[in-house]
């Protein structure tokens, strides 16, 4: 399901700078019907989406969609839930975190990288693994 990621041409910030949308403010152009939205959204992900997700993104962006987790009831949130009905990816927020994070890594060197290793930590050990420490700031 993943290769569905090849096919999109925009990005979600994209989309909504069609709309006018911005986050800061929640402003939305008027006249931004479920129809744009739902057209913008398949054109940037060639992928067609229900009636129903439809629904949902837009009232993601006009404020009228509740989910129990704040975080999934904005823009981002409800097109991410929506999409991962058809990419099997599940984009839990635009944060970044100090969490741990799963690594795959093959070939020469590959043994020295651990399969699970925190956010925070993978600036140094990127750098560390490219040999260029001398020029890495932070």
């Amino acid at each position: 399901m993943m290769e569905t990621l090849f096919e999109y041409k925009h990005s979600f910030e994209w989309i909504q700078q069609q709309m006018n949308y911005h986050w800061s403010d929640d402003s939305l152009d008027e006249g931004v019907s479920r129809e744009r939205v739902r057209e913008l959204v398949e054109y940037a992900t060639r992928t067609e989406i229900t009636d129903e997700e439809a629904d949902m993104i837009y009232w993601s962006f006009t404020g009228d969609f509740r989910a129990p987790y704040r975080n999934r009831q904005g823009p981002e949130g409800v097109k991410s839930g929506v999409l991962t009905n058809y990419n099997g990816i599940y984009f839990i927020s635009t944060n970044h975190t100090a969490d741990y994070v799963e690594i795959a890594a093959w070939g020469p060197g590959s043994e020295e990288i651990p399969p699970i290793v925190r956010n925070t930590s993978l600036f140094d050990l990127m750098v560390d693994m490219a040999g260029v420490r001398e020029f890495a700031e932070g």
